[in-house]
């Protein structure tokens, strides 16, 4: 007489071997992260290259993590692996943007822009998805234009006075300093 397992038991088993094969996945509180950026806005000039940082709390390796960046709704670079690395620069961006991932496995990114443009002030975004959760910091980048050289702030005729009031001055200077030097003598 064959000995036979009830149905129950026979998937009760099942079940309790698929549970003691799968991967091991983290605890409800260890799922959940938090992603922080700069505490202030982020001020640049054009044509100047920017760093823009987030990382994650608490620290966790961020390699196999997607991660966005936004400004506004805009893409600005997008970095994932799926069977290789994958990356996206978005419109405007394109040969502009550089994630550096020296320190991904820290929970650390950096996004690089080079040679700011205007019109890459505004609020920017940086998302992290992991296959449990994802989150987002967000913050603001302002760029200015470059500051005018002292040489053309100031008028000509300004600048002929200042000109001429040195050539006056300073042999004056070294006059009276020469003076000075054979009295104290």
């Amino acid at each position: 007489m064959e000995a036979r397992f009830p149905r129950r038991l026979t998937l009760l088993l099942i079940i309790l071997c698929l549970v003691l094969h799968l991967p091991h996945f983290p605890s409800s509180g260890t799922m959940t992260f938090k992603v922080n950026g700069p505490a202030q806005r982020t001020v640049t000039c054009t044509g100047q290259d920017v760093l823009l940082s987030c990382h994650l709390s608490p620290k966790m390796d961020a390699q196999d993590m997607m991660i966005k960046w936004f400004r506004s709704q805009d893409l600005v670079h997008r970095y994932y692996i799926w069977k290789k690395v994958v990356e996206t620069q978005g419109p405007g961006f394109e040969g502009r943007t550089e994630l550096l991932k020296h320190d991904l496995a820290k929970g650390n990114v950096t996004l690089r822009i080079r040679k700011v443009q205007l019109s890459d002030s505004g609020n920017y975004t940086c998302h992290f998805r992991s296959p449990y959760y994802y989150n987002e910091a967000h913050f603001e980048l302002q760029v200015a234009e470059n500051p005018p050289t002292s040489q053309e702030t100031l008028p000509l005729p300004l600048k002929l006075v200042l000109l001429s009031a040195v050539w006056i001055v300073v042999p004056v200077c070294l006059v009276f300093g020469f003076w000075v030097y054979v009295q104290c003598r």
